[in-house]
């Protein structure tokens, strides 16, 4: 599906740099409606994945913490719970 779009003015000399050109271009939407959709995916997908390696890591330290809390309950004492902390 192509259609005439009206170029606009940038600071940076575009499409529409010089004043006696015509300003209406021949573009296609889908393939322009793609691009951006792609574009915005990709940005959905980073977040998503940032936000399972936080989560992740916070469950890992999570069953870290769980796992000293049943040493300390099993009669270690907090000196060697405190090494273990320090060597991981």
């Amino acid at each position: 599906m192509n259609s005439l779009v009206k170029c606009t003015g940038t600071k940076f000399n575009g499409l529409n740099s010089n004043e006696g050109t015509n300003s209406l271009m021949n573009v296609d939407l889908d393939k322009w409606r793609a691009i951006d959709y792609n574009e915005r995916l990709k940005k959905e997908l980073k977040i998503l994945v940032d936000y399972l390696k936080r989560e992740n890591e916070l469950k890992s330290k999570r069953s870290e913490v769980k796992d000293l809390f049943k040493l300390g309950k099993c009669g270690l004492f907090m000196d060697k719970i405190h090494r273990l902390l320090r060597d991981l």
